[in-house]
């Protein structure tokens, strides 16, 4: 029974937990269990035919078992892969991919055609970005992170996966809080800090509801917390979770976050989404321009960018392609990705809407690069993306289990599936993204071998 029985943990879970079996036969869900762990495990739930449990005792560790190196790892939910050594968290992420592509979207060759996961260049310190929730106490502002598998929080003094001279930014900015901000602090929701390593810029945005604030006491206690070059207030309207914006006010500097790719500037405002690993980023641009350089898309061909955010990948398109068109429902993104274009002397049809909805109006098409959320593609924006037909499509998922279920959906509608591109943007966690190459059969002149994608491998 768990508890008493040393179990081997043979797996890993794609949320994170290691996989054994108990003596009877059940699986057994471990939290922190490593392949290779023997261990005797404490049952957190019993059910008929699998329990849930945690480590009681570690009798023999795996030699991928490693130390974690941040002091929240048995609260923080951020990194919950840091007792995994890095080669080992890519293993499981690669096959986190091809178990999802064969058991939902019943591809049976998805070995072979996921590479290997190209690895992020920092395993720490690699983000661009954080979110800080707020607690506050007595009038007493700490700001932290939500706590594993809960909306629990967990107060922290500060962040490794932040840049090395920010890592302890999270103290000094709650302390700045505590002194300039009391009489808003019930109306705070979030603490956003952005910094780039590449242009040095540093933003502070604070996330809350519409309430007098002393502007100036602020953006001068703050920035004596943490230098930035902008720092924002983010008026929402309704629940925080909608990100339902009604206005950004600029407490300091330019009002925007600087960063660079694939050589160019981007400028973000607060509530625009960017990647939060940079290279990272980098690195999928380069993956998508060798996927449509595979099948074989010309400059002149019409490429579409869909769900294109603030210009991570229309910014490059329209320095290759003479005719792209980019759809954005997010309002601030829109408006990101026209300042963009226009900053970089750049040319591409922005359309602000729903990709399912405007889908029908970009004309014929030759490539589609879709970025959908997590959630994957909705069904009206699948039938609107098979109805436009374009002969490739590449589709960036950061979830391996809708990426699979939408490429069901695309083979089922005359599609192939020519390779899947792992990309590590989230080192210490279960997380992955990739870039998913499909080709029209009908069009299938694409080369399927093994061309170099120019994407960094194992």
């Amino acid at each position: 029974m768990a508890g008493t029985v040393p179990i081997l943990i043979e797996s890993l879970a794609y949320h994170g937990a290691g996989v054994g079996r108990l003596p009877d036969g059940r699986v057994a869900f471990v939290e922190d269990g490593v392949v290779g762990d023997t261990v005797l495990v404490e049952c957190v739930e019993n059910h008929e035919r699998y329990v849930r449990g945690r480590i009681g005792r570690i009798v023999t560790p795996s030699p991928h078992r490693v130390e974690p190196k941040c002091t929240y790892h048995a609260s923080c939910g951020g990194c919950p892969w840091q007792h995994i050594s890095y080669d080992e968290q890519c293993v499981w992420k690669h096959n986190s991919v091809v178990e999802a592509l064969r058991r939902i979207g019943g591809i049976a060759e998805a070995e072979s055609l996921v590479k290997a996961v190209a690895k992020s260049t920092k395993t720490w310190g690699y983000r661009n970005k954080i979110e800080l929730s707020i607690q506050t106490i007595d009038k007493k502002c700490s700001l932290g992170f939500r706590a594993r598998g809960s909306a629990e929080f967990v107060p922290v003094d500060g962040c490794l996966q932040l840049a090395h001279n920010l890592s302890d930014a999270p103290q000094r900015i709650a302390g700045a809080l505590t002194y300039t901000c009391r009489e808003i602090l019930p109306d705070l929701h979030r603490v956003n800090i952005r910094a780039s390593e590449f242009t040095k810029d540093v933003e502070l945005s604070l996330w809350a509801k519409p309430s007098p604030l002393s502007r100036q006491l602020v953006a001068r206690v703050l920035n004596e917390a943490v230098r930035t070059t902008s720092m924002t207030r983010v008026i929402i309207d309704g629940e925080l979770k909608e990100r339902n914006v009604k206005q950004v006010e600029v407490l300091a500097g330019r009002g925007y976050w600087r960063e660079m790719l694939d050589g160019r500037y981007l400028k973000l405002s607060s509530p625009s989404f960017y990647q939060v690993n940079s290279p990272g980023a980098q690195t999928l641009v380069e993956t998508v321009l060798a996927f449509l350089e595979q099948a074989e898309i010309g400059e002149n061909d019409h490429v579409a960018d869909l769900y294109a955010g603030a210009g991570t990948f229309t910014i490059p398109l329209a320095a290759r392609y003479n005719r792209v068109s980019a759809v954005e429902s997010y309002g601030s993104s829109v408006r990101d990705l026209r300042r963009n274009l226009e900053d970089n002397a750049l040319d591409a049809r922005v359309i602000g809407g729903d990709a399912a909805r405007e889908l029908s109006g970009l004309g014929s098409l030759a490539a589609a690069i879709i970025d959908p959320p997590r959630s994957g593609l909705s069904p009206q924006a699948t039938a609107a993306l098979v109805s436009a037909a374009p002969r490739c499509v590449v589709y960036v998922s950061c979830d391996p289990s809708t990426l699979a279920r939408d490429a069901r959906n695309f083979i089922d509608n005359g599609y192939e599936l020519v390779c899947v591109q792992p990309i590590d943007l989230f080192p210490q966690t279960y997380h992955i993204e990739s870039v998913a190459l499909f080709v029209l059969e009908e069009s299938m002149s694409v080369n399927t071998g093994d061309k170099d994608t120019n994407a960094p491998q194992t």
